[in-house]
């Protein structure tokens, strides 16, 4: 025997693949002609490696080839050759691989080796070949047989064949068979006579199958004999275990001996393989496995397919061609083998009975499913689980229709009525149905019979009240079915029967809502055949007429009121141990029946019926919903015009009698319905009401029609005193309609409609008045408040009336300026011709009173300061005055419309449409209209001449809410007269009237003012002469301003300060057409006004209180809206005005005793940043003026010097400072003690450094007519004064930046805007004071100056491991702050060496350590963690199911601080799991980095082989999650953690088996009050919960503990009381974990596909979960309930059974291939479900999320999308992502948890641990130095990578 070593096997394997492999097939011939099959036999190891391995090596890479040359293609044929020999010599030594690596070189198709062969075919060679079946079996004849040749007729599925392939390949079968092989290979399978060789005889066949369409036909005559030797010697010998394991194996060998016998010349092969067939599919139906029991009835299953198929003329046959058996031989077949007893009987299974309907479905219809067979489905439903009968019950009713005789339906029929009541289900109910439906068709063939209607009966007796369903919707579903066919033309013989018995039922109060329905039903049915609405009730022969059937209900119905109530009649039972209907079902019932009756023609209402239904239902209801039932029945007889006839003759008693007498307090909105439209019909028979589609729209408006109206009292009492809001506004709506619409017919119109108006003014008025006496003040307050909107709503609905007509004559509506509060439009409108437009006059210039308030930090025009100037000239923000041409040429005034554009002009809500607007012209309040005596008055008027006093006076006395409808109701008035007039005319006394005034009556009166003002120079002249300023001032000054402030307080004090603004503004020398152009501060005379020093010091002292209060408001005050900021503007206005006219005022702010205070008020404490602004703006203006006397006449002096000139010769002695000076001197104070963390120091800072720009540019201000030595003097004292003020400044601003607190933190984008403001104030310091450079840039012996702060403390420093909280090092962390240090830095830095010096020393020590990147583009902000502060995990390929599980659990604080704190011994930590866990843990909670690795993890995590886990291959999570705690379980065994799994997520379940009959256990007896349980236990750390077809959790909750009922065959053998008894087995939760881990069952195997397949159906989950009704306690509390007859409990809510959702595992993807991601809920320590935040950990990408977003994210099910050719067309597609695991906390251990976080911070400093950040516990600290030498490393990389520190550099 030729020797080659492994070696010599490997190169000849590598020369193989070369160009020229000739010397491979040589070394590989001789060394195959050295073997024999006893050398294979025995236990040469390299003859072994050379068959198994390198010799299939050899042929695989050549059969792959394609690119050999001729003659090396040849010697490749001729090595294929000799190892054909040599497979054929060997082939019976029993090595698998030879068979596998002949089935290689026969599998043609996939080889390019034979496809693109350039040699002859050889196929003419095998012409002169001996023939027939016995040739085979001698070697010498076989020699010459041919084995193989072209088959013309057979199908070659090979694709991309040329003759040389065919030729070659049919040349190797050929060789092989006359080498012997064909014969060796037969005899080897027939040497097999075992089971157990069966994966041999797969392999031995594979070969020969894979070229059958090749092979001759007397070869396979003479190679197939060994069909029946492997059918009867191994298949039909399996054993159950056989066929589960080698089920492949199974089908490959019968597919191949199918394929192969039916191709063979055998006659009898289509036989032989049907037998085959159904003795295998009978082995497998009878295997106690159901995937094989599955297998084998769908093999039946297709044979009958097929047999049907061919019965039809298809014969096309199935998989395997067409069927030998027929139909008699099936049928047979099936029985004799008990098929349908090994399905109903041995091993029911629910998957087995759906797929038996095709045998039931053969047998009934070649008619051999016959009695015995019925009775043996029924039976083996019997007893069992409730999806195994449904679905027997479902496949009898299908065979059901082919039961061909009545007797066998009755008795089927008779099988179900054996039932007791509470085992019957709906397909019981259904079963009877179509048994029924059948055994009626039959009646239309035999004749008529009694029998056939005998399932009507059986259904009419199951809906009595004595057959008590389990169910109610079992009652409703049969009572359906019983109506249905009741209404079939086949039962109409019946109809009259059962109609008697429904009203012997009724006459005695029996099973009567049944019995209603069922008349109900053949009502409808009659009249539907008939085509008409009118049915005889008498043609039943069972009453006279349908006035006698009334009578019969009423009567009934009378009878059941009077029946004793309980809460079951409420509330109708559920599980049949109460009444099937409840008390509302019970009444609808009847009351529907009444209706029907009463639309035939002879039925109608008497009024004694109205009265005693209405004694009886709605007097004698028992709750509202009652009531209303009755109300609503009653408004659809009214609306129906089959019945509306019916009872209109009683209609008014019904109204009078009843209706009206019902307590308009408690009246519901049924019941108001039903009151509105009895109105409406009773008004409209007497024709006082008309209908009218007056809006072309099918909208029906009432029209009045007389000055009567039945009912309209009562509806004023529901309008004014009904308690439910939405029944009260329909009330008033109404009231308006009906009031508001009178028929042009009625003449006449005008004073009809006005008496109207007066009418219901009037009885509004009244019903004001009879509150106002009411003692309970809540309802006075609602009774008034409903007047007040009954009248508003009056006056809107009349003017959108108005403006929607076309009238003849002007209607004047006037007005009084309720839009004051904004922006302003004027509007005139009055009557033009058609298809005009409205005539709009809108002023040319709306108020900028914004301008001022806008956000930002410029505060330095000066063409802003004149404008806003000159807008307060003439209070010109609200008010100007235009007019506008009517058609007469007449000048008429306009009224304020509260308005933004011309859709709404009419009222101060608009009206609805602008163009009928065209037809009403409307006016101010305050001015006359020219109206002629005909003209009409409208609601406006007369409410303001004869109510206003009374409306007046419930602004004072009635409370905030109601005084605020008041006022606005108030607006809608035209001013009143009296006031108008009296403050026109300035009668005596009035100055004393407005401080008298209360606050509504003055802002009243102040409006007015305002309006006089505006629109009359001349009285403008006369007020301010008769004392106006002073009265106003007084007023604006008063103690009405001390309290707090509200809108209306804000709304006054604004008028008043414009009233003051035009005041100190008039000049009888500028005309309207110059306000604009004159300046404000020139226009203002203190000194005509305010005479006295005391004067206007009172006056400065007031606008700066008014400021401060409005700056320390309620917050909600502050808004434009409520006119905070408003008065603030006006304010600063009117300050900086005055300020800049006299300089007194400047003087007298200077001598504010709180000043300082004062601007801390006003720019820091206030929130608003709006007033803020507005506040620094005008600061800003009064400091500095462009004109350079305004700056003689203050002194230089030291600011600190108050009131005291001296000592400056430019001034006098009474002179203040320069006001730049003080003021700045004041804000730099402020500025440097302002609080850390104060966001809203920004203006302040501003304004300080716009202040000291402006003081640059002082000294250019003393250029006037002064001698020029004084004004050298005086330039040099404001250089000293400045210069000791800067100095000043500048070291209290160092000091503070020094003690300054770190505020910023890592992750946040909060920025310190203390620090930022300090840095550029110092910046501007140091600018223009150079010496400051010098002073406090370098460091000294005092110790480190700005230069090093800056750098280090500001920019540089970095945090260590014991300092590396968020608030650490640097100051400096946002780009603004940094960037502004940068500045400054350079600053310091200029003209200054030392300063240079020591910046460039500290530059060289930053960059010494000469450290290198490799990274191109290196950018380290890329690297950090996401800006939610936590730390993703890197997927190294497909481990996204341990990044997302085990981010789940670092959540968990309780296991993060057991892991982190378990010990671990001192050797190999690096290959320890729990030490790389906690390094992973020790990373998520410390890293600043983005993302923390897993390879290292991935390491030490091994399988059950102890390898490590492949990471390019997904893992279930769940499958995960096991065997991560089985090995933390493992390595905790023996610490102190040992119990940490169990203690943070170990509960306990029960399973418990509880006897349902009575046992004895020892001496004691069990009965089923007191059940006997065996009880066992289980822990767990996840419950698997089903999702498929389960709408939520809940239901798979239920459906947990549910259990199942032992009963029949399957009872439970008790061993305590040694017997048999029907029991139930469940499970249910014994103990719960603090942490609930919930496996949603996402993944199932598909026995129809075989295969995993994942459920996407939607499964929904609550945020908090309730555990008690799964709990033992939980479900035995309410079992003891039902058993003493109680109703259930409520689910009590405790901390020990209520969870949280604290987490959601989502699986995205297929069963094959996904991703996991996580949702998790971070914080919420408390008990409310609303703490914490929601955070989506993917992977290494962290961000926060929206939990409403969880339903769409989560719950999976189907979503709707657009079809892709973007049509409207949305389709339904399955969601592939939703939960895979829940996360549930619970509430107790959430309370704990803060407890715990507080330990933490103890243990790490009692341990020298560094204390934990970000919620966490003590880390390590070998891990924690490990993970902050990193993170300072890339800290440190963020600074100097710093785009701002390069610009700087």
């Amino acid at each position: 025997m030729s020797i080659m070593s492994k070696a010599d096997m490997v190169e000849v394997e590598n020369l193989s693949r070369s160009d020229d492999p000739s010397q491979a097939f040589l070394a590989a011939e001789e060394y195959m002609d050295s073997l024999h099959s006893i050398d294979l036999q025995s236990d040469n190891e390299m003859a072994h490696y050379f068959v198994a391995t390198c010799l299939p090596r050899i042929i695989i890479s050549l059969l792959k080839r394609s690119d050999l040359d001729e003659d090396v293609e040849e010697r490749a044929y001729m090595f294929l050759e000799s190892t054909l020999l040599f497979i054929a010599r060997t082939i019976d030594c029993g090595m698998e691989q030879l068979p596998l690596l002949l089935d290689e070189i026969f599998m043609e198709r996939s080889h390019p080796f034979y496809v693109n062969s350039r040699s002859p075919s050889e196929i003419s060679e095998i012409g002169d070949a001996d023939s027939g079946p016995e040739v085979f079996e001698d070697e010498t004849r076989a020699r010459r047989a041919t084995f193989a040749l072209r088959q013309p007729g057979r199908v070659h599925g090979r694709r991309g064949r040329g003759s040389c392939s065919e030729g070659r390949l049919i040349g190797n079968i050929n060789a092989f068979g006359r080498f012997g092989g064909f014969r060796r290979l037969k005899d080897a399978i027939m040497q097999a006579a075992d089971p157990s060789q069966i994966a041999r005889v797969r392999n031995l066949l594979s070969p020969v199958f894979e070229v059958k369409e090749f092979l001759a036909t007397d070869f396979l005559d003479w190679f197939m004999t060994v069909f029946h030797h492997i059918a009867d010697h191994i298949l039909l010998r399996l054993s159950d275990e056989d066929l589960k394991n080698e089920f492949r194996s199974i089908n490959d060998i019968v597919n191949s001996l199918c394929g192969l016998y039916r191709i063979s010349s055998s006659a009898s092969c289509q036989e032989h393989i049907d037998k085959l067939k159904l003795e295998l599919a009978l082995k497998g139906l009878k295997s106690r496995y159901l995937e094989r029991r599955l297998s084998g009835l769908g093999d039946i299953n297709d044979l009958l397919d097929t047999l049907a198929g061919q019965m039809v003329g298809d014969n096309r046959g199935g998989q395997d061609g067409p069927c030998w058996a027929d139909p008699e031989f099936m049928c047979g077949w099936l029985k004799a083998n008990e098929v349908l007893e090994e399905i109903f009987v041995h091993n029911v299974h629910t998957e087995v009975l759906k797929r038996s309907r095709r045998i039931l479905m053969f047998l009934s219809e070649w008619g051999e499913l016959g009695e015995k067979e019925v009775h043996m489905m029924w039976e083996s439903s019997l007893g069992k689980h409730e999806s195994i009968e449904k679905l027997i019950i479902d496949l009898l009713g299908q065979v059901a229709r082919h039961l061909r005789t009545v007797e066998a339906l009755q008795g089927l029929l008779k099988l179900v009525t054996g039932l007791e009541p509470s085992a019957f289900t709906t397909q019981h109910i259904e079963l009877v149905r179509r048994i029924t439906c059948l055994m009626i068709q039959m009646e239309k063939k035999e004749g008529s019979t009694v029998d056939h209607f005998m399932g009507i009966n059986i259904l009419w007796n199951m809906i009595q009240d004595d057959f008590q369903f389990s169910l109610s919707e079992m009652h409703n579903f049969c009572l359906q079915c019983f109506v249905g066919l009741l209404e079939l033309q086949e039962c109409r013989q019946v109809r009259g029967e059962y109609f008697r018995r429904c009203v012997e039922n009724l006459r005695e109060h029996n099973s009567v809502p049944q019995s209603l329905m069922v008349m109900n039903g053949l009502f409808l049915a009659i009249a539907v055949k008939r085509k008409q609405p009118d049915v005889d009730w008498a043609s039943f022969g069972c009453v006279q007429d349908e006035q006698e059937l009334l009578d019969l209900v009423l009567a009934d119905l009378m009878w059941y009121q009077g029946l004793p109530i309980s809460s079951m009649d409420i509330d109708a039972g559920e599980e049949g141990l109460g009444p099937r209907y409840s008390r509302q079902e019970e009444l609808q019932q009847r009351l529907s029946f009444i209706s029907s009756v009463l639309e035939l023609e002879g039925g109608s209402l008497k009024e004694q019926h109205v009265d005693c239904l209405w004694e009886t239902l709605v007097k004698k209801a028992v709750n509202s919903t009652e009531r209303d039932l009755v109300f609503g029945w009653l408004e659809g007889l009214l609306r129906c015009r089959w019945t509306r006839d019916k009872i209109l003759p009683v209609l008014e008693s019904l109204f009078a009698k009843h209706i009206c007498t019902q307590d308009p307090s408690s009246i519901s909105e049924v019941g108001f319905r039903l009151a509105r439209y009895t109105m409406t019909l009773i008004n409209s028979s007497k024709s006082w009401l008309a209908d009218s589609d007056r809006n072309g729209d099918n909208g029906k408006v009432m029209i009045t029609t007389t000055e009567q109206l039945v009912g309209t009292p009562f509806v004023w009492e529901v309008a004014v005193g009904a308690r439910n809001q939405s029944v009260a506004q329909q009330a008033i709506s109404f009231l308006n309609e009906v009031y508001q619409n009178l028929s042009s017919s009625l003449q006449p119109l005008r004073e009809l409609m006005e008496s109207k108006r007066h009418e219901f003014i009037a009885s509004c008025m009244e019903h004001v008045q009879k509150a106002a006496g009411d003692a309970n003040v809540k309802k006075m307050e609602t009774r008034v408040s409903r007047c007040v909107w009954l009248l508003t709503s009056f006056l809107k609905e009349f003017e959108g009336n108005v403006a929607s007509t076309k009238a003849q004559q002007q209607l004047l509506l006037r007005k009084h300026s309720v839009a004051a509060q904004q922006v302003q439009a004027r509007a005139a409108l009055q009557p033009l011709p058609d298809g005009s437009s409205v005539a709009l006059a809108k002023e040319s210039s709306v108020a900028r009173a914004n301008c001022s308030s806008s956000s930002g930090s410029d505060m330095t025009d000066p063409e802003e300061e004149r404008e806003e100037r000159e807008e307060v000239r003439k209070g010109e923000e609200l008010q100007t005055n235009h007019t506008t041409s009517d058609g007469n040429g007449e000048d008429n005034r306009t009224i304020d419309s509260n308005v933004s554009g011309a859709e709404n002009m009419v009222t101060e809500e608009g009206a609805n449409q602008v163009a009928a607007n065209r037809d009403v012209r409307m006016t101010d309040g305050c001015s006359k209209p020219r109206c002629s005596e005909a003209d009409e008055r409208s609601p406006h008027d007369i409410l303001s001449q004869k109510y206003f006093d009374q409306i007046f006076r419930l602004l004072e006395a009635s409370s905030g809410r109601v005084s605020a409808q008041v006022w606005d109701l108030v607006g809608l008035l035209p001013t009143n007269d009296d006031m108008l007039s009296s403050l026109r005319r300035l009668e005596p006394g009035w100055a004393d009237s407005l401080a008298a005034a209360g606050l509504y009556s003055l802002l009243y009166k102040m409006q007015i003012v305002e309006r006089l003002m505006a629109e009359d120079a001349e009285w403008r002249e006369r007020f301010v002469a008769s004392g106006g300023l002073a009265a106003v001032l007084q007023v604006m000054l008063g103690v009405v301003f001390e309290a707090e402030s509200s809108t209306q307080k804000n709304a006054c004090l604004a008028i008043l300060l414009k009233l003051v603004s035009t005041i100190l503004a008039a000049d009888p020398c500028v005309t309207p057409e110059d306000e604009d152009n004159v300046n404000m501060a020139d226009a203002i005379t203190l000194e005509k006004h305010l005479k006295s020093n005391d004067d206007v010091k009172l006056f400065v002292h007031g606008l700066m209180k008014i400021l401060a209060k409005m700056a320390t408001a309620t917050p909600a005050l502050h808004t434009e809206r409520e006119g905070g900021e408003k008065v603030v503007q006006y304010a600063v206005k009117l300050f900086t005005a005055c300020a800049a006219a006299d300089t007194r005022v400047l003087r007298y702010m200077f001598e504010f005793n709180e000043l300082e205070g004062w601007l801390r008020t006003t720019l820091l404490l206030n929130r608003n940043q709006s007033i803020r602004l507005s506040v620094a703006k005008g600061i800003l203006r009064m400091a500095w003026k462009q004109d350079g006397e305004w700056h003689t006449s203050f002194s230089l002096v030291d600011p600190a010097n108050k009131g005291d000139g001296a000592g400056d010769p430019g001034v006098g002695p009474s002179s203040c400072p320069h006001p730049l000076l003080w003021l700045l001197s004041c804000l730099l104070s402020l500025a440097s003690h302002v609080e850390a963390g104060s966001t809203t120091c920004g203006e302040l800072f501003d304004l300080v450094n716009c202040l000291l720009i402006k003081s640059g540019h002082l000294p250019e201000q003393f250029a006037g007519d002064e001698p020029p030595g004084t004004r050298a003097e005086r330039i040099d004292r404001l250089e000293k004064t400045w210069g000791s003020m800067l100095d000043s400044a500048g070291a209290r601003l160092q000091a503070r930046m020094y003690n300054h607190a770190i505020f910023e933190e890592r992750g946040s984008e909060v920025e310190d805007r203390v620090l930022l403001g300090m840095l550029v104030t110092m910046q501007s310091l140091v600018m223009l004071r150079p010496a400051l450079r010098h002073e406090l840039g370098p460091s000294g012996p005092k110790g480190p100056g700005l230069v090093k702060f800056i750098y280090c403390d500001c920019l540089f420093d970095l945090p260590t491991v014991e300092n590396h909280h968020k608030c650490g090092p640097p100051m400096c962390k946002m780009g603004t702050t940094r960037t502004a240090g940068f500045e400054l830095l350079f600053t310091l830095v200029q003209d200054s060496k030392p300063a240079y010096n020591e910046l460039l020393a500290l530059l060289t020590v930053q960059h010494s350590k000469n450290e290198v990147r490799p990274l191109h583009g290196y950018r380290p902000t890329q690297l950090e963690k996401a800006r939610c502060g936590f730390v993703g995990m890197r997927n190294l390929g497909a481990t996204c199911y341990m990044n997302s599980l085990l981010q789940h659990l670092f959540n968990v604080h309780e296991f993060r601080r057991g892991i982190l704190q378990a010990p671990l011994e001192q050797t190999d930590k690096g290959g320890s799991l729990m030490y790389q866990l906690q390094s992973l843990f020790g990373y998520l909670q410390e890293s600043e980095k983005q993302f923390a690795e897993t390879w290292e993890m991935c390491q030490v995590y091994t399988d059950y082989d102890g390898q490590p886990i492949n990471t390019a291959v997904q893992m279930d999570a769940d499958e995960f999650f096991n065997m991560l705690f089985e090995k933390l379980e493992s390595c905790l065994k023996g610490t102190d953690q040992e119990h940490l799994l169990q203690e943070c997520f170990g509960g306990k379940v029960v399973n418990q088996i509880i006897c349902k009959e009575e046992v004895k256990v020892g001496d004691k007896v069990y009965g089923l009050d007191n059940p006997f349980k065996s009880e066992r236990e289980e822990s767990f750390y996840t419950l698997s919960l089903e999702v498929k077809h389960k709408r939520s959790i809940l239901e798979s909750l239920e459906l947990f503990v549910e259990g199942e009922v032992l009963e029949g065959d399957n009872k439970y053998f008790c061993e305590e009381a040694n017997c048999k008894v029907s029991a139930v087995k469940r499970v249910c939760v014994k103990q719960l974990p603090p942490t609930l881990i919930l496996h949603l069952k996402r993944f199932e195997f598909d026995l129809d596909l075989m295969k995993k397949i994942k459920v996407n159906d939607s499964c929904e989950f609550p945020i908090v979960l309730n555990m008690e009704p799964y709990t033992r306690d939980g479900i035995e509390r309410r079992e003891r309930a039902q058993r003493e007859g109680r109703p259930a409990p409520p689910t009590p809510r405790g901390l020990d059974t209520e969870y949280e959702l604290v987490g959601v595992l989502v699986h995205t993807g297929t069963s094959d291939s996904g991703h996991y991601y996580s949702y998790i809920k971070v914080g919420g320590d408390g008990a409310e479900e609303d703490d914490g935040m929601w955070y989506l950990f993917n992977d290494t990408q962290v961000e926060a999320f929206d939990d409403d977003e969880i339903p769409a994210a989560c719950y999976g099910g189907k979503e709707y999308v657009q079809d892709a050719d973007g049509s409207c067309r949305a389709q339904a597609k399955s969601r592939t992502y939703s939960a895979y695991m829940l996360l549930y906390r619970q509430r107790r251990s959430m309370a704990a948890r803060a407890q715990a976080k507080e330990a933490d911070v103890k243990v790490a400093k009692a341990n020298g641990v560094a204390p934990s950040i970000n919620g966490g516990v003590p880390v390590p600290q070998e891990i924690m130095e490990t993970v902050w030498s990193e993170n300072i490393q890339l800290l440190r990389d963020k600074l100097v990578f710093d785009p701002a520190y390069l610009a700087f550099t």
